[in-house]
């Protein structure tokens, strides 16, 4: 192996999908639109596993399991505003997730531009509904 096979770039470390663990949901919930819903539900966080406990993820989402194998992700957050890559890469590690968990799809309602890009690019569909043209949907 080379030398410059073995170096990381400083500004790319390495993140993990993680359950938000109970005394991070307050740093978790204040990454999301103020007033969304946060009652129950699974709270997710994309972190620098090496990171300070204290310091936000890079991104954060809230899903609800339903009885039918639906997953639906009420809440996205990320400690940036232009986060496309970041918000990608928590879906991209959702749906890994979910998978694993036989969820059957997961549903995703959004009318934030860089959130439908990242969800397009993960392989969502945009399926409006009736009285929602902002659904995005993929089977898992």
């Amino acid at each position: 192996m080379d030398e410059q096979s073995s170096v990381v770039p400083e500004d790319d470390p390495p993140l993990v999908l993680r359950k938000v663990p109970q005394q991070r949901h307050r740093l978790a919930r204040s990454m999301i639109a103020q007033g969304t819903a946060t009652a129950g539900g699974i709270w997710w966080e994309l972190v620098d596993a090496a990171a300070a406990p204290e310091l936000p993820a890079v991104a954060v989402a809230l899903t609800h399991n339903d009885v039918r194998g639906c997953v639906t992700v009420s809440a996205l957050g990320a400690r940036h505003a232009d986060a496309g890559q970041e918000y990608a890469e928590l879906l991209r590690g959702l749906v890994a997730a979910l998978r694993r968990h036989a969820a059957d799809a997961m549903i995703i309602h959004t009318a934030e531009p860089v959130v439908a890009r990242a969800l397009l690019e993960v392989g969502f569909l945009h399926t409006p509904g009736r009285n929602d043209g902002n659904r995005y949907l993929i089977v898992l």
